[in-house]
């Protein structure tokens, strides 16, 4: 009986001592990921803060639109475990985690939202085209993935081990998604709205207006700049070419304005920018020569738009 006790009571604390120790670091690791690819919102958050992972609304409601982008984006997601190391309380695992790489499709997205965003569709329509866009694109076979290697760092509460979701780990997880947003906001120099349309005023006013179109147009009629001073005309299409380079950036930067208060501002700006390229090209296709008049460009749509697009911001302010 003595040797029953012994025999029961060591089984006991051995059976004790496993249950205390639960899942391993890279059991939970594998099991956060595998719910997070199967968009496992309830299992994943026994591991995660989902909300910041998939950065949902305020009051944790999880917009149903971002659900849908976000299970075409999780659907691809590989891992696979490298190392992993437990000290008391906390633990690091080092994994490979493979996805779909975002960038190139989000450069698409952009390219075609700037079409999209100056169609005059409500915002509804424009959110259903986004939406079927992205799912075309990221179900390309041809999409290429990227690797991230990461180190994964575990906090143990309660028995249980909690991620910390770091920008690293969202982003290898999101297939680069969040070094694209941090591109986006770095390429429009981290200014506010008012500031950035400021800038794009004065571009159109000085760079294209001013030291452009104006000064040609004086050109193919007296031979002179329009202040009636001496103009190098090569030159002058030169810096109107460079100038024109920016309006890309400033073409994207106007798709991604969000709000029914920019409406007005990007309806005219999608006039804007259409008659710029046209007059370049009319430019490029008919040299300004000095007093012919017959090579100038009929720059009144663009006079139109470019006051009504300053009016806007004016409102706005």
């Amino acid at each position: 009986m003595k040797k029953f006790l012994i025999i029961f009571l060591c089984l006991f604390i051995v059976l004790t001592t496993v249950g205390c120790g639960g899942e391993k670091p890279e059991q939970a690791v594998k099991s956060m990921l595998d719910a997070v690819k199967a968009a496992n919102q309830e299992a994943a958050e026994k591991y995660i803060d989902y909300d910041k992972l998939t950065d949902q609304e305020e009051d944790g409601s999880f917009a149903s639109k971002n659900e849908e982008i976000y299970k075409l984006i999780l659907k691809n997601l590989n891992y696979k475990i490298l190392s992993s190391s437990e000290d008391g309380d906390k633990a690091t695992v080092k994994a490979e985690i493979t996805n779909i790489d975002m960038k190139p499709i989000m450069d698409k997205m952009f390219s075609d939202a700037i079409a999209l965003a100056f169609s005059g569709l409500s915002d509804e329509q424009l959110e259903q085209k986004f939406n079927k866009n992205f799912e075309k694109l990221i179900n390309n076979k041809d999409n290429k993935t990227i690797t991230n290697t990461v180190t994964i760092t575990l906090n143990k509460k309660d028995n249980h081990w909690k991620i910390d979701v770091s920008d690293e780990l969202a982003n290898a997880i999101s297939g680069n998604l969040i070094t694209v947003q941090k591109e986006m906001k770095d390429s429009f120099g981290g200014s506010d709205t008012s500031d950035k349309l400021d800038e794009i005023d004065s571009w159109l006013t000085e760079d294209i207006w001013n030291k452009g179109f104006c000064d040609i147009n004086w050109y193919t009629y007296d031979g002179t700049d329009s202040s009636g001073d001496t103009i190098d005309i090569e030159f002058t299409l030169q810096q109107l070419d460079s100038s024109i380079k920016v309006k890309a950036e400033y073409d994207k930067y106007m798709g991604q304005l969000k709000g029914e208060e920019y409406n007005e501002l990007k309806g005219i700006w999608g006039k804007l920018s259409a008659e710029i390229d046209s007059l370049s090209s009319q430019i490029k296709n008919n040299p300004p020569k000095a007093s012919d008049e017959s090579t100038g460009v009929d720059t009144g749509k663009f006079e139109q738009y470019s006051d009504a697009f300053s009016d806007a911001i004016n409102k706005l302010e």
